[in-house]
């Protein structure tokens, strides 16, 4: 059986190619019970991008992502791809919607759809990411 964190290493690949830093299993502020799958961060740019992995269930997928539209720049959501096709086809209005991306997973990462950037970002809540990233590394 998979689990969502075999996943994570795909992910971390992919942005790493796009010139992310990454860290996985982020607490959204120090000492936080809650984490956050896949976070990349850009340093000079000032950007991060958030990916939260799931096996399947996109309405719980769905409201975690919507979150973190308050701290990431780019949002992803990430599924294995035969679930992921069908997340794209079924609910391609709300990702739109919302702006959040999606990935399909199978070895590789197929980008299905790019994320818009987020236009409600905290800045406070996004520098206190880049610290916690910066600070830990990868993994």
């Amino acid at each position: 059986m998979t689990s969502e964190a075999s996943l994570y290493p795909q992910v971390c690949r992919f942005l790493e190619r796009r010139r992310w830093r990454v860290a996985v299993e982020v607490p959204p502020r120090k000492g936080s019970p809650r984490r956050y799958d896949v976070v990349g961060v850009k340093p000079r740019k000032r950007e991060a991008v958030i990916v939260e992995v799931k096996l399947h269930d996109f309405r719980r997928a769905l409201l975690q992502t919507e979150d973190r539209l308050f701290v990431g720049d780019y949002v992803y959501v990430a599924f294995p791809t035969p679930y992921a096709q069908v997340v794209l086809e079924s609910h391609l209005d709300e990702l739109d919607e919302t702006g959040i991306g999606l990935l399909g997973l199978d070895g590789g990462v197929k980008e299905l759809l790019p994320p818009l950037r987020s236009i409600y970002v905290n800045p406070e809540r996004r520098s206190s990411l880049f610290e916690i990233v910066l600070g830990r590394g990868r993994r």
